[in-house]
Formats: C-alpha cells, structure tokens, sequence
C-alpha cells in the first residue's frame, strides 16, 4: 500500500493526504487549486546551498495556472454567459506551447497518457474557475480540453487495461462542449458528446446534445442551460 504523509496547504490551511512520491514536487492543493510543494515533516529538508557571489538571478519558473496575484482582467461572469469565439487565439502557438509545458509540470515530466490526463484535469479546472472570476484564460482553458481529447483513445486504452474500475468524467470533452454551447457552436459541441459517448466516456452527453437542438430550434434553452451548468461553477466538481 502506498505511503501517505498530511500536508497543511498554505493558502487554505486545510489538511490534505500526499502521497509519498509526491513529497518535494510542486503541484495543487486539491482543495483550494492553490500551487503547493509538500513536504514530509518527518524528513528534514535539505541544507540549503549558499548561493555564489554575484549570481544572476534565477529564471522564473514557469506557472502551473494563470497568477492568482494578478488582478482579473475582466468583472467575474456567470457559467452560463456568452463566450465569445477567437480561432485567432485558439489556435496562438504561443498559448498552445504553456499549455503543454504547464502540463508536463504538473505531471512532474511523466509523459504516461494517464498522468497526462490527470494533469490537463487539473489545468482545466484551474482555468474555468479562473475565467470565471474575471481572469482572461479562454484560450488556454481551450486549449486544455483540445490536448485532454487528443490523447482521450490511449487514455481509455490504458484505464481499459489496468484495474480502475470506476471511470472518470472526461473533463476536457465536457468543459469545452459546454464552452462551445456558450459560444453558439452547438455542432461543434454535439460532435464533441458524440465522440465521448462513443469511447465510452460517462457524462451528460445527451443533455447537452438535446440543448443544442433545442437551443437550434430556441426552445427552452434557459431551464436546460441552467439543469447542465448547475453543478459546474468555481470550485464545484468535476
């Protein structure tokens, strides 16, 4: 059985369970998202180094999520607002490249499909509730869920394989159908669900397909928006 050790989270202050191998590498609270590096407290840390005179300074490191200490570029908005639609932006190497390396940090470097996949659920959850509150992160929340669903057919092939028998929700091909919903490209977001129900993924996929229909033909669409979008705001799981 693997060890565990408790780690009091700075931001929150609320006891989390880590698991050994963990212990020493940056990640996220689980609870708050707040970026963390747990340490056993049986182990003491290492000696610290001097540093040598007249050293530059280190580069930053880059950022797992979007600066909580920054300011939000924009008022907090409703998970059942417009989103507005920049392929410009979806598609900026440069937003596509930080997704990819804040990932890879996130998995600590392990490039399996399965710690990938846990690493993008973490960023996207990190960048909706972000967005959210007012922090101009669309893209890379896209983004995201675009690199979650291209690796969804190994990631299945691996859980498939393995013992887990519960599987996840599929955060990626949920929150960006649910973002091109609000976009208005209800095709989009119905292929979306169909893709995921034909892997196998678990999710309100037929919710949100009939939404999309009924959003086409513009019936009832605010009692279905807010029956889906419910349960899916900051700090809310999945």
């Amino acid at each position: 059985m693997e060890q565990m050790f408790f780690f009091t989270c700075p931001h929150c202050k609320q006891s989390i369970r880590v698991p050994m191998r963990f212990a020493g590498y940056r990640g996220t609270c689980k609870l708050c998202g707040g970026v963390i590096v747990p340490r056993d407290p049986v182990q003491a840390p290492p000696p610290e180094q001097p540093a040598p005179p007249q050293a530059p300074p280190p580069k930053p490191q880059p950022q797992a999520t979007p600066p909580l200490a920054a300011a939000p570029a924009n008022p907090a908005i409703s998970i059942d607002a417009p989103l507005p639609y920049r392929p410009e932006l979806e598609n900026d190497e440069a937003a596509i490249a930080r997704v990819r390396r804040e990932a890879l940090i996130v998995s600590h470097n392990n490039m399996e499909p399965i710690m990938l996949h846990q690493a993008y659920a973490i960023l996207i959850k990190h960048y909706w509730d972000y967005l959210h509150n007012g922090y101009d992160c669309l893209e890379l929340l896209i983004q995201a869920c675009a690199q979650q669903t291209e690796i969804s057919s190994r990631v299945m092939e691996s859980i498939r394989a393995s013992s887990i028998d519960t599987l996840p929700v599929h955060r990626g091909f949920l929150y960006l159908a649910r973002v091109r919903l609000r976009q208005g490209l209800y095709q989009k977001s119905v292929q979306l669900c169909v893709r995921a129900q034909d892997e196998g993924w678990p999710g309100k996929w037929k919710d949100i397909i009939q939404l999309c229909e009924e959003r086409l033909d513009s019936r009832d669409y605010q009692q279905r928006m807010a029956f889906i979008m419910g349960n899916s705001g900051p700090g809310s799981n999945p």
